[in-house]
């Protein structure tokens, strides 16, 4: 579980980064300032139907729904300095990709395959959320 923990919290700063700074021309800082919004972030709920098999020998997986994903994102906004709260939201996501019974066969090739895909499915999934959050940021500041 830790593995995957840290691993979804990088690509959600990842994903946040790119979409605010690179993209909403924001700034991301480590402490606090004047004019600085500290966000906080909170994952709930996150599941992933892709199943990871890492086991030795061979595999068969078959599954009816493939590729899915659920999340929800609860986050909270103060100003950094004097730690009152600005907003708050709670966003609940699904992203699917139906492509009717899906066969792998083979256990290395099927766990890269599942790891990938939880990964690409979960950035578009923190990509909504992240978009969301830099349009009402831009409205804040008459973007």
């Amino acid at each position: 579980w830790k593995r995957i923990r840290r691993g979804v919290a990088k690509e959600f700063a990842a994903v946040f980064k790119e979409v605010l700074e690179k993209e909403g021309g924001y700034t991301i800082v480590d402490e606090p300032a004047e004019d600085v919004l500290l966000i906080v972030p909170a994952l709930s709920e996150l599941k992933a139907s892709a199943l990871d098999l890492n086991r030795p020998g061979r595999n068969t997986v078959y599954v009816a729904e493939a590729n899915e994903q659920h999340g929800t994102l609860s986050l909270e906004a103060f100003d950094s300095l004097t730690g009152e709260i600005l907003a708050r939201a709670v966003h609940s996501q699904a992203v699917r990709e139906y492509g009717g019974w899906q066969y792998s066969h083979g256990p290395w090739q099927y766990s890269r395959e599942s790891r990938v895909e939880n990964v690409r499915l979960a950035r578009q999934m923190f990509r909504v959320w992240a978009t969301a959050l830099r349009d009402r940021l831009d409205e804040f500041h008459g973007k």
